[in-house]
């Protein structure tokens, strides 16, 4: 039996079957031991979902409750009680991921806000011959470079089966960061004309460096979250996820 929840569940009401951490051990000596991996059938009785709303309006994301689900024994995947360190080995893809799109939207962003940058006249010249233009971008173009830079790195260590644990963790951190702050910059950009015009073009960057914002906090592990284990992992200690899965309990019967 399963019981406990789990909260930030991507996509749960979309899944027919959801991966659940659940702790098969309540007497193990350390915290991260005695946790067990299942897969469990989201129509099994007892399966709650309930809808989170992000910041941006949109719902991806879902409380999943579990309230005595019994689940077959062949559930559980791998072996007894290695769950939190098979769903670290999962994270770090996941993390690479991530980067690469908190990246990818943060380059977008700056390549409109140059294009705009050249073409807003003001004084009978374009604003971006302004350094006061520039350098923000400058910034965030060399920010991006940066965490593209980690990003690659991660993969090419996850590729040839080498731990990235510390890689992926600093590529998403590195990426959700840098890729506000050029969400945020471009929007700024478009202020400069009329609030009409503002509102009609920067509404997407606005949403993007929303969506980015979110990323940062709770998109696979906080952002702070994965600082603090890169810092854990330059003292060579433990590293990856604090175990944000599900808190639940599982008896066998």
């Amino acid at each position: 039996l399963v019981n406990g929840q789990k909260i930030w569940t991507t996509l749960g009401h979309y899944g027919d079957w959801i991966f659940c951490l659940v702790r098969t051990d309540a007497h193990a000596e350390k915290r991260q031991e005695g946790i067990s991996f299942l897969l469990i059938d989201m129509k099994t009785p007892g399966i709650t979902v309930r809808p989170i709303i992000s910041i941006d309006g949109s719902h991806h994301f879902n409380e999943v409750f579990f309230d005595n689900v019994r689940v077959p024994t062949d559930a559980m995947l791998g072996e007894e009680g290695r769950g939190f360190e098979y769903i670290l080995h999962g994270m770090n893809p996941e993390r690479i991921l991530i980067a690469a799109e908190a990246i990818g939207i943060g380059k977008c962003a700056l390549a409109k806000a140059t294009q705009y940058a050249k073409e807003r006249i003001v004084f009978g010249r374009p604003i971006g011959q302004n350094q006061g233009i520039q350098h923000p971008l400058a910034k965030c173009w060399a920010q991006l470079e940066a965490a593209n830079l980690m990003m690659l790195k991660a993969a090419d260590l996850f590729d040839r089966g080498e731990d990235c644990g510390i890689e992926a963790n600093a590529a998403k951190y590195l990426a959700g960061e840098f890729g506000f702050e050029a969400c945020h910059t471009a929007t700024y950009y478009y202020w400069g004309k009329d609030p009409t015009y503002a509102l009609a073009t920067a509404v997407p960057f606005s949403l993007n460096a929303r969506q980015m914002n979110a990323w940062y906090y709770y998109g696979d592990g906080i952002a702070l979250t994965n600082e603090f284990f890169n810092a854990q992992g330059l003292h060579a200690l433990p590293c990856g996820n604090t175990g944000a899965q599900m808190g639940g309990w599982y008896r066998k019967e």
